[in-house]
């Protein structure tokens, strides 16, 4: 049976919330990953283990969540 859920791996693009912009994983680190925007800013993500979502570090697990996609970065 396949997987129901990606697994982060570095290079591929994910998204912050509901912003366009494109985000790279730069860093997986078992239930933390660091991703970087165009801009060089990077921000990590550590998953709730309640909810099984993606959350910024530091916010409660209604905050700002990352959405994994299976597109590789350029």
């Amino acid at each position: 049976m396949a997987p129901s859920r990606l697994l982060p791996r570095v290079g591929m693009v994910a998204y912050a919330g509901n912003a366009p912009e494109r985000l790279t994983v730069v860093q997986v680190d078992g239930a933390r990953v660091v991703v970087r925007d165009a801009a060089g800013r990077e921000r990590a993500f550590a998953i709730h283990r309640l909810t099984g979502h993606w959350v910024l570090e530091g916010d409660p697990y209604w905050g700002l969540r990352l959405v994994l996609t299976d597109e590789q970065a350029d």
